[in-house]
């Protein structure tokens, strides 16, 4: 993704507020000198990049509808499942953990 010019003003309070210049992307040239346009994706549109959902001047709400799907699916897919206490353990430890957590270090998440 490209953002170009980004940058933060600050409220009197210190909290930092996104704030960017509009640009419509760039052109990237081969070595024949072809020109290949790469579009600028919007501050405002909430975009998917290695399995994270990015709203960057947004409330990071698809972020955490995605986390919660995601574990309720996988908590309903054990519970149908005819797993021991032991199978059940290891796919909360080996799945269900690593499949919600993955994307809480790299999110923003409000309360």
């Amino acid at each position: 993704m490209f953002f170009p010019h980004i940058h933060y003003n600050y409220h009197k309070s210190g909290e930092p507020v996104l704030s960017y210049k509009k640009n419509d992307g760039v052109n990237l040239r081969d070595a024949n000198n072809n020109k290949t346009p790469i579009k600028a994706k919007p501050v405002y549109t909430t975009y998917k990049t290695l399995g994270h959902h990015k709203a960057p001047t947004g409330t990071n709400r698809t972020q955490h509808k995605k986390i919660l799907e995601k574990a309720e699916d996988l908590a309903n897919a054990l519970t149908r499942s005819s797993a021991s206490r032991t199978d059940a353990k290891r796919f909360y430890n080996t799945i269900y953990r690593p499949a919600v957590e993955y994307t809480l270090a790299q999110s923003f998440l409000t309360t």
